[in-house]
């Protein structure tokens, strides 16, 4: 989402909510991190209801398909091991398919067979 001086960032993300056919109550929001010439920082808000959260995960992927929505990703919060056990696992999971590109798939190394039983 664009930044502009003196946005009005509860606004801006019930306009995305209303795209996800919710409407929440919004407790907090605001953007993170330093503020950078041509960057547009990420919006962190907190939403009251812990049930209105679940629904909006649930619907995040309606974005993918909305007009002007197509880059936004909505992601939960998590805490500091729960990010650093993703990034493991994510590494892992880099690391295996790198192994399994390498190897042949599985009848490639019987070679291409041309018979053809009537």
């Amino acid at each position: 989402m664009e930044e502009a001086e003196k946005e009005i960032l509860p606004d801006k993300v019930e306009n995305v909510l209303v795209q996800l056919g919710e409407k929440p109550v919004i407790s907090n929001c605001c953007r993170i991190g330093t503020k950078k010439q041509g960057a547009i920082r990420p919006i962190k808000f907190t939403l009251r209801d812990p049930d209105a959260v679940l629904q909006v995960l649930r619907k995040a992927y309606v974005l993918r398909s909305k007009e002007g929505f197509r880059s936004m990703y909505v992601c939960p919060d998590r805490t500091t091991e729960e990010r650093a056990a993703i990034k493991e696992m994510k590494q892992k999971k880099k690391l295996l398919q790198a192994s399994q590109v390498n190897e042949d798939p599985p009848g490639c190394s019987e070679g291409l067979k041309t018979e053809h039983t009537v």
